[in-house]
């Protein structure tokens, strides 16, 4: 195996996850070999192996545990075969995978800004996803997508202090 420069892996990071992201909107359960493929390509060019699968055991339970919250809130509901389809959980995966490289910057502006850009980036998501049919957003509208932005409000720097006490702990380790 081989690594990737940290400037050039950031780039793919950030590619990846957006291609994810388009991909499980375009292809629903369709895109899961896809997705996969992007989540092994990720993991045959990082620098940080190790870090990232230790990241993705951490915050996955999390992120999934958010998602299925939302779900038995009637905030959304899936376009696909499963309550929670596998290309949602794979695109947490990818997600997570960028906390570490192309996301890494947000760990480190201040938790109003995190919360309010978690919270517009969030939502902003979910109503795109609701644009390719990937995924219904509950009525009222306004309701839920006011808990679908006060869920990635809190959940997304949360999850982010996660990820950076956990590559604190391994930068001092």
């Amino acid at each position: 195996m081989w690594t990737l420069t940290m400037p050039l892996f950031k780039i793919l990071n950030f590619g990846l996850f957006q291609a994810g992201w388009f991909a499980a909107a375009l292809m629903l359960d369709n895109a899961v070999w896809i997705m996969l493929g992007m989540i092994a390509l990720h993991f045959i060019v990082s620098p940080s192996r190790l870090a990232d699968v230790r990241l993705l055991i951490v915050l996955l339970p999390i992120g999934l545990t958010f998602e299925i919250l939302m779900i038995a809130l009637g905030f959304v509901t899936f376009s696909s075969a499963f309550v929670l389809p596998i290309w949602m959980i794979l695109l947490w995966c990818l997600l997570i995978l960028s906390f570490n490289h192309s996301l890494s910057w947000f760990a480190n502006i201040p938790l109003v800004f995190q919360v309010v850009l978690s919270a517009a980036a969030g939502l902003a998501s979910y109503l795109a996803a609701q644009q390719f049919n990937a995924l219904t957003i509950g009525d009222p509208k306004l309701l839920n997508g006011a808990g679908i932005a006060l869920v990635w409000a809190l959940q997304l720097p949360v999850m982010m202090a996660i990820a950076k006490k956990q590559t604190l702990r391994k930068n001092h380790a």
